[in-house]
Parts: C-alpha cells; structure tokens; sequence
C-alpha cells in the first residue's frame, strides 16, 4: 500500500468503522472505481495504475470524508444565489464548429469570461498540471486513467500499445512489501490515450453547448442558458458512456456515479460552484 492510503486511514478509520489497515482495504476499493474508470473490481494490474497515480496526485488533501456531512449541511442550508443567463454566442458556435482542440479551448475560455460556472473547471482540461487546480488535477488524472484502462482493455495483450512492468512498493509498517504491475505505454498507446482524451473534451464541448439550447429556450422554473447540477452531470454521463467510459470517470461522482453524490461534491465546490438552483 502507498503513504497516501496509509494516511486517508489512519485519519478516517474511526469515520469509516474500520481498523486502519480495513480502511485502507476500503479506500483502495471505493477510490479504485474512480480510477478504474468503471464498476468492476480493480485488478491487480489495476489496482497498481491507482497507487502509483494517487502518489503523483493531491488526493490526500481533497478526500476529507469526516467534514463533508457539516460542510454539506451548512451548503444546502444557505440560500441558493441565480447564476447569470449565458446563451451560446455566434462565435462559440463558430469555435466549435472549427472541429479542433484549439476550437474547444477557445470555447470554454469564452465562456469562462462570460461567466459560465462550468467553464471554471472545464477550461483548465489541457493545461499543465502545474496550472490546474488540485481538484481539476485530481478529475483529469481520473480521466486519463479511465481513457488508458479503456485502450489496453481494446487492445489486450498488444506491445505495440502498452507493455507491463512491476513496481516494489513498501507496507510501511502496515503491510508486507508488494510488487504491483503497471502498463507503461508505448508512443502508439499515448497516442491513442490522447486521442482519446481530446476526443472525449471536444464531445462534452458540445455537449454543453446543446444542453444551453435547449435550456434556453425550455427552461420554464430556473434561469434560461444556465444549467443545474442533473444537467451537467447528464451529459457527462452521457459523453462518458458514449466512449466507452463509466459514470464514475466524471469528477462531480467518482465514487457511486449517482445524482445524489453530484450534488453533494457541488455544495462542496469540488467541481465548481453557481449553478441553476433549479
């Protein structure tokens, strides 16, 4: 096990009704699906790809589970501020419909400006890590990851996509040293991950721009051209279905894919805040 999940136990166990090495066990299996990219057990080889990702991330300091039952509270307790009316601008469509990557970031930076909540996060998809947020970090290495599980599970056994090496990696005093394989792409699988990736922010772009449309126009109880959480988090699901990737790759519900948790990380502001109350 690595240090990040040595110490989401240590600190949460109490919280979760676990010994410290139990809520490890449970971190590494609820965290893992996120990752994983769908609701099957991680595997082995799987389960490596996570501990050596969660180690190059923030995710000790994001995953705070004990003060997410106040902070929610307190959240949904206070009262809901109407975000501004953003419809689709004739040079967003024209961004869009160039079909490049430049296009998509183009879009959201507009929309960013014009004061589209979702544009907060969406935007930064792209940029160096140095430049992202922590939680944005933490959602694009979810992604890819959930992109790479995706090739290597369409091209199984391929060397020219991916090949397997294995990792020592110390229990730390909570368990016996372990060798956890990972998949080490080749120039061809990056090439597909990243083909991927963009493929999937050029599709949820447009799906975003549908979902203002349509929200402009029949939108009769919120505010017209700005969407809700359900809205958002749809057509995230959607996107991510459509390619080949679970629910759970979407950063608002990495854990159990559900409305429910999209709300809750919202309240939170994990994944941005200012969305239509209704």
């Amino acid at each position: 096990m690595t240090a990040i999940a040595m110490r989401f136990a240590s600190e949460n166990s109490a919280f979760l009704g676990h010994s410290a090495a139990g809520a490890t066990a449970a971190f590494i299996d609820f965290a893992g699906q996120g990752f994983n990219g769908g609701a099957a057990p991680l595997s082995p080889l799987q389960q490596g790809e996570m501990l050596r990702s969660m180690d190059q991330s923030a995710a000790a300091r994001v995953i705070t589970v004990p003060v997410w039952p106040a902070r929610l509270g307190a959240q949904l307790a206070a009262p809901a501020q109407l975000p501004p009316s953003v419809p689709i601008s004739p040079r967003e469509r024209q961004l869009l419909a160039s079909g490049t990557i430049e296009g998509v970031n183009a879009f959201w930076q507009s929309r960013f400006e014009r004061g589209d909540p979702v544009a907060v996060t969406a935007r930064q998809f792209g940029w160096a890590r140095s430049q992202m947020s922590e939680s944005v970090q933490i959602a694009d290495n979810m992604l890819r990851h959930a992109i790479k599980g995706r090739i290597t599970q369409t091209h199984p056994n391929d060397p020219s996509v991916y090949r397997t090496e294995y990792q020592r990696v110390s229990g730390e005093g909570l368990g016996p040293t372990i060798h956890v394989p990972r998949q080490i792409l080749t120039a061809k699988g990056q090439a597909l991950v990243n083909g991927l990736y963009n493929k999937v922010r050029f599709d949820l772009a447009i799906a975003h721009k549908d979902a203002i449309l349509v929200d402009a126009r029949d939108d009769n109880d919120g505010v017209r051209a700005a969407l809700n959480v359900d809205q958002v988090s749809d057509y995230h699901w959607a996107v991510f279905g459509a390619n080949g990737l679970s629910a759970k790759t979407f950063g608002g519900s990495p854990v159990f894919g559900s409305r429910f948790e999209a709300w809750a990380t919202s309240s939170l502001g994990l994944w941005g805040k200012g969305y239509d109350p209704k």
